[in-house]
Order: C-alpha cells, then structure tokens, then sequence
C-alpha cells in the first residue's frame, strides 16, 4: 500500500536515555540546524510529567512540547510501552523512538497492543 512518503519512521534504541538523545538529535536537526541559531537560540521543551498511575513508574507518560508559536514538536512518552512518539505541531506522527525491544520475531516488527500479542494483521497505530 502506497502512503505517499508519510510512513512513520521507527528508530531502535537500547536504552530511555539512548532514546532522549535521538530525539533530541533530531529535533536540532529539524529546528535547531541553521547557520543563525546559537545556543541561547535554542527552543526549550515544555514538559508535563504526572504523577506516576498506580504509583508506579513504569506506568509513567511524559508530555513534552517545544517551545515556539505555533507549536513545533509535541512528544508523548510512554514508559510502559517504552516508545517516544514524536508529532510536528499538526499531531501528524514524524518518528519514533523504540528501547528495550522484546522479541521481534514472536512479535513482529515493533507491533504492539492487543495485535501483537495475538499475532494478527496490522500494527496498532
């Protein structure tokens, strides 16, 4: 099936840490890159981190939004899943960030959700 070149890309990393840096790779490059953008330029991320669900941190999703008007990246991390989603300012998904993958070939690749785990068809996105 054709998308027309807006597949989400999905990045593997090994760790949370691992992850945030890639992220925030891409993000310099996507808005920090230009010639006229020096450190004090630097967009900084908004971040909404609640208290963890069922007072656990492994249940624990962050929302982080750079800084700019309009909005130029929102960020929903998700530690039980242990994904980053990365959405330009329209909500469309640009990339994500994957760590500590189980095992793909039970699992397929990176599916997730009920559809993962019962092996069908089409990932859950």
């Amino acid at each position: 099936m054709d998308d027309g070149g807006l597949a989400m890309k999905t990045v593997k990393c090994q760790s949370l840490s691992d992850a945030i840096e890639r992220l925030q790779k891409y993000v310099d490059e996507v808005w920090h890159s230009s010639p006229r953008f020096t450190e004090a330029d630097r967009r900084k991320w908004f971040k909404a981190v609640p208290e963890d669900s069922y007072g656990e941190e492994k249940y624990r999703v962050e929302l982080w939004v750079l800084e700019g008007s309009p909005v130029k990246q929102i960020v929903i991390i998700n530690h039980l899943m242990k994904e980053i989603c990365c959405h330009d300012g329209t909500l469309h998904k640009e990339i994500r960030f994957v760590w500590d993958v189980y095992d793909e070939e039970r699992y397929g690749s990176f599916r997730r959700g009920r559809a993962a785990r019962v092996g069908r068809g089409a990932s859950c996105e």
